[in-house]
């Protein structure tokens, strides 16, 4: 009966002061930190070298009237005058009352107002389309860019493309109508 080993004491009634205390994972903490520093050290470096971000290559508007303003531009009007509705379903119904104008080169505006003249049906008829389909973010927007492009894309394929430089339009109001 000496044989036998004692059986270990329960967790309980080991007294708190013989416990193993949990200790902070110091070296951890230092490699993860150490790790940072010289993320932040090896990045801060590079932006210095390089010298940051460089510059977007776009055009600016500034550039773009410089070369319209080299070739001679006349208008042809492609629809004056014009009331269309806009209504879409389940918002608010908007008249909208416009003139719409081409910017075509000088010795191009004859040739374009005899083809607004032959297509002046098809031309009234596309815009009314356009304008009375589009949502109503669009119809406010102060610089019309997308009613714009719309009306230009439809243009060039009415008359012959790359005739008109730019679509006008000088005169725009909404109305809400409830």
């Amino acid at each position: 009966m000496a044989d036998k080993k004692p059986k270990p004491e329960s967790s309980a009634a080991v007294p708190e002061e013989q416990k193993p205390k949990k200790k902070l994972p110091i070296k951890t903490l230092l490699v993860i930190l150490g790790v940072l520093l010289l993320e932040g050290g090896t990045i801060t470096i590079v932006t210095a070298i390089r010298g940051g971000p460089s510059p977007a290559a776009a055009t600016t508007a500034i550039e773009n009237t410089q070369e319209s303003q080299t070739k001679t531009m006349g208008e042809v009007v492609l629809a004056e005058n014009f009331n269309i509705d806009n209504y879409l379903q389940g918002r608010s119904r908007i008249m909208v009352t416009l003139e719409v104008t081409a910017k075509v080169e000088k010795e191009k505006q004859e040739l374009l107002a005899a083809q607004v003249l032959e297509h002046k049906t098809e031309i009234k008829d596309k815009i009314r389309s356009l304008v009375s389909s589009s949502d109503p973010e669009h119809l406010r927007d102060p610089s019309l860019q997308v009613i714009k492009r719309e009306i230009k894309a439809s243009m060039d394929k009415i008359v012959n493309e790359g005739l008109i430089m730019e679509v006008l339009i000088p005169s725009w109001q909404t109305y809400p109508q409830d």
